[in-house]
Formats: structure tokens, sequence, C-alpha cells
């Protein structure tokens, strides 16, 4: 059987080079391989909560969250306030959505008015059954529907409560991915125009000498 050794390699100062020496048998081959310089890394720092504490994005991002969450409690305000659990659940949802819009439009004002009397005149009905000392069988009837409407429209109010809760949840975390991609993109491209390779956030990093913080707050403002 041939054996297949490696002997040690020898490097020469002019020709930068790895030499192998490969013994089959009796049968000697050279190898040489050129290896290619590794340039080493250039490090530097930026301040992550400053950026995004002194980012236009985000201000931008938190007042469109705070006019979203505003407009979700004023709708929810109306339908809580309101006759709304006397409605069908696809009425009283759909009423919810109808107070989200602003400006609403002739066409949504009159399903408003429309969907607020029938409300209405359920708890209206209801507190008239209410004072009747002896009601009939068929007031009875009526009295205990509207009650259980009633209940049942607590429950659904509720559930939209949590469904408002959600969407404003959803809303903070898209904003907050928004704003945090733009500090990303602007830490990218200081980096590049400036030849770092990496860089850390300076609250990890002790110190570094190119900290490019007021660079990415400049160009993220711009």
């Amino acid at each position: 059987m041939k054996q297949i050794t490696f002997s040690k390699y020898s490097r020469t100062a002019a020709a930068a080079a790895s030499v192998f020496v490969l013994t089959v048998g009796g049968a000697t081959a050279s190898l040489a391989q050129k290896t290619a310089p590794i340039a080493a890394p250039v490090f530097g720092s930026v301040d992550l909560q400053k950026c995004a504490q002194e980012s236009k994005g985000r201000q931008e991002s938190e007042d469109q969250l705070r006019a979203f969450a505003a407009g979700l409690d004023k709708a929810l305000q109306r339908l809580a306030g309101g006759s709304s659990r006397f409605l069908a659940e696809p009425d009283m949802r759909e009423l919810s959505a109808l107070y989200e819009k602003d400006p609403a439009s002739d066409a949504d004002k009159k399903r408003i008015q429309a969907l607020e009397a029938q409300g209405d005149a359920g708890g209206a009905e209801l507190s008239r059954l209410q004072q009747v000392p002896a009601q009939t069988d068929a007031e009875k009837k009526r009295f205990a529907g509207l009650t259980a409407q009633q209940q049942k429209g607590d429950g659904i109010l509720q559930a939209i409560r949590e469904t408002y809760s959600g969407r404003l949840a959803a809303r903070r975390e898209e904003l907050s991915n928004k704003y945090t991609g733009q500090i990303r993109d602007a830490v990218g491209k200081i980096a590049k125009d400036k030849g770092l390779t990496i860089v850390f956030d300076s609250q990890f990093a002790l110190y570094t000498a190119n900290d490019i913080t007021p660079d990415v707050i400049k160009q993220l403002n711009k």
C-alpha cells in the first residue's frame, strides 16, 4: 500500500508562500499556495439610545401612536357610553368601526344615527318595562330578551376593548420597527462612508476611537 505523508511547510520571505511537500511512495511533488493578506477590522461605536431619542422618525412615530390610541379610545368611549349593548353583534362592531372614522362621511354619519337610534330604542324599552308593576307574559318575555341582550352586549363590548388593545400593541410594534430600521440604515451608511467594518452599541463598548453617534443623528434628521 502506498503511504501518503505530509512534511512541514516552509515559507520564503520573498514569495510569502506556503509550500507543502507531498510524498506518494517514492515520488515527491511540491505545491505552493500564496496567502492573501487579511485586512484588520476597523471598529466604531454608536449610542443607539441617544439616536432613538433624538431621531425625528421616533418622534413622528410616537405622535402617530398617540393619535391612533386617542382615536381608539374615543371610539370606545362613544360605544360604551351609548345604548350599543342593545344592538346585535354585527351592528355593534359596525358602529365601533364607524366611530373610528375621522372624518366621517355624510353616509357614515347617517348610518351612525340609524344604529344609535336602534340601540336607544332597545334601552328605552327596557327602561319602560322596568317601570311596569305587573307585566304581561309578552312583556316579561320581551323584558327577559332585552336584559339578555344587554348582558351579551357587555361581553361584546369587552371583546372590542381587547381587540383595541391588541391593535394598539401591533401598531406600536410596527412603528417601533420602522424607526429602528431607519436607525440601522443610517448606521450602515455612516459606517460605510467612514470605512468601518464593525460598529458596536456604545453601551457594550467601553471605548472606541470612532464614535459615529453625531453623524448618525444628522443622517436620521435630514
